[in-house]
């Protein structure tokens, strides 16, 4: 069975979208080239870490050439990188030019119907920092703020006046790729298994005072400017201690 161009099991042949007129590598097919190929390069690297202690000369042959396929997958995750990141810039700055399209649109109806921006806000059940996100084009709007927006009746807005751009989600946004947050809760437990609980805590801090001696000499503290010195109180006469001089009977 032959397969189409640039394609292999698993991912579709290559896809090619134009932004702006000019010819990127789909986003979508990227990413599955990428998992697929950081996923062979794991599997070179470890049949070369199952192999490595072989001192035949057909093992050691066997590693060299696994490590030497998983260096040349490392060279084609990066190429793949490279190209997702040209496209995400495209694609987030022809987004960016959107936004800011239909935030002077938003801002001149605005202005002709005479409104604020926080009647505006009042009218599309929307805070005024969402209707000042949206005529300054700084953040990508949401579908639901798009949809609050254009059914306002002042504005005299359609779906035609919004592009279909801003209907996308951004590539540069991060949420796709973000790692799940059960990971970083388990690191967390993970980290705090030999952290002593509060019961160990209680237990030592009560064998501390039990068998720790309380008849100790004190330590004075002399304050000197913005320092301080902490001295214990000398044996007194006869080689005893403050404790022992306060228990002792006066003398007659």
């Amino acid at each position: 069975m032959a397969r189409a161009s640039g394609s292999v099991a698993g991912v579709p042949a290559l896809a090619i979208v134009k932004i702006d007129g000019a010819p990127y590598v789909d986003a979508d097919w990227l990413a599955l080239r990428l998992y697929r190929d950081q996923a062979r390069m794991q599997r070179w690297e470890q049949e070369a870490r199952q192999v490595a202690r072989r001192t035949d000369p057909d093992g050691i042959a066997l590693c060299a050439a696994y490590r030497w396929q998983a260096l040349a997958m490392s060279y084609r995750i990066l190429k793949w990188q490279r190209c997702l990141a040209r496209t995400q810039t495209a694609v987030a700055t022809y987004q960016r030019a959107a936004r800011i399209e239909f935030g002077l649109l938003v801002q001149t109806r605005r202005i002709a119907a005479g409104l604020k921006r926080p009647e505006l806000a009042q009218r599309a059940s929307l805070d005024r920092k969402s209707i000042w996100n949206i005529e300054s084009g700084n953040f990508q709007p949401s579908v639901r703020v798009l949809q609050s927006i254009v059914a306002v009746p002042e504005l005299s807005l359609t779906w035609a006046d919004v592009n279909p751009v801003l209907l996308e989600k951004n590539p540069t946004a991060g949420t796709k790729h973000r790692p799940h947050k059960r990971a970083s809760s388990q690191r967390r437990r993970q980290a705090g298994a030999h952290a002593p609980t509060k019961s160990k805590q209680k237990l030592t801090a009560a064998l501390a005072s039990e068998w720790m001696p309380l008849n100790l000499p004190r330590a004075h503290h002399i304050r000197l400017g913005r320092s301080s010195a902490s001295y214990e109180e000398p044996l007194g006469s006869h080689g005893r201690s403050w404790p022992e001089r306060q228990t002792s009977a006066p003398t007659a």
